[in-house]
This record gives structure tokens, C-alpha cells and sequence, in this order.
């Protein structure tokens, strides 16, 4: 059996829960899988616009 480690749960110490449901979605939309690379990269991005706005 090979064990995955959920992306979700590793993020939860950086990142509030809302936020990473929040990346989540935008990923599903995307039609992307989920891993923490992509949802960092994702929440990464949105942390980005909002600096800049």
C-alpha cells in the first residue's frame, strides 16, 4: 500500500484552513490535481494580487 500524505494537513500549520480550501477550489476549477506544491503555488499567487493591489 502506498500511503499519499494529505496536502491539506501539511499546510494547516502555515496556512488557515479557509485559505487552503480556498486554493482548493481554485484548483479544482482548473481542473488540476491537488498536491502541496500546487496549492502553495496557488496561495502563493493570491497572496501576490493582494499585496499589489
Amino acid at each position: 500500500m502506498i500511503y499519499k500524505a494529505d496536502p491539506v494537513k501539511n499546510l494547516l500549520p502555515r496556512y488557515s484552513r479557509l485559505v487552503i480550501i480556498k486554493a482548493a477550489f481554485n484548483l479544482f476549477k482548473e481542473h488540476k490535481k491537488i498536491s502541496t506544491g500546487a496549492l502553495e503555488r496557488v496561495i502563493q499567487k493570491e497572496f501576490e494580487r493582494c499585496e499589489n493591489s
